[in-house]
């Protein structure tokens, strides 16, 4: 298991099973991605879309740290309802927008258009 910290105290846990978030300011973990049949799958229950502008959030560091540190790891599985979506993690990146809830450690995120996610079925 790899560990990487944020100077803010935060933490990204790479494990065989997946991603988790560890924040300095929570008491437990989250899974942010999985590892499935070698390949990463975010899972979004309908109710985790954003519904200002209909996206989906990605921690920017675990994208970042994917692109450029596993690099077997070009593409991430969306996973909303029935429908599946293989998308570049360098797309997420490049075509994402900021939106600055919290602009220290590992809670940044990039959201990313679900309208945009057809192009990728």
């Amino acid at each position: 298991m790899a560990v990487v910290k944020s100077r803010h105290g935060d933490k990204l846990y790479f494990h065989e099973s997946g991603i988790e978030l560890k924040l300095k300011s929570e008491r437990t973990t989250r899974k942010i991605f999985s590892f499935s049949g070698g390949a990463i799958v975010k899972r979004v229950l309908k109710k985790n879309i954003m519904q200002v502008n209909k996206s989906i959030g990605f921690n920017y560091e675990a994208l970042t740290i994917l692109r450029d540190k596993y690099p077997k790891y070009k593409h991430i599985y969306v996973v909303i309802g029935k429908k599946k979506y293989k998308v570049p993690v360098n797309e997420l990146i490049t075509n994402g927008s900021f939106l600055h809830f919290k602009e220290v450690g590992f809670e940044l995120q990039i959201f990313y258009k679900v309208e945009d996610l057809e192009q990728w079925t």
